[in-house]
């Protein structure tokens, strides 16, 4: 996860962020549950290069997981 980011690491995800969003015209969105920082910020990287259409449909399917993942854990089993 992003909770132990070094200060360097924090600057970095920031900008790459603003990048991001200055480019899709919207905010970075990843499910970050099973991911590692290295996952996180490889996507980050990889994504900041894809396109504004492409990119609402994955920042959607995102959205759909993170959802789902949260939806799960009020569902006991």
């Amino acid at each position: 996860g992003l909770h132990a980011l070094s200060d360097d690491e924090s600057v970095f995800f920031k900008k790459m962020s603003e990048i991001y969003e200055g480019k899709m015209g919207f905010p970075f969105v990843v499910a970050i549950s099973g991911l590692s920082q290295r996952e996180i910020f490889q996507a980050l990287e990889l994504r900041c290069h894809g396109n504004p259409i492409n990119e609402l449909a994955v920042a959607i399917d995102e959205l759909i997981k993170v959802a789902f993942i949260r939806i799960s854990k009020l569902i006991p089993d």
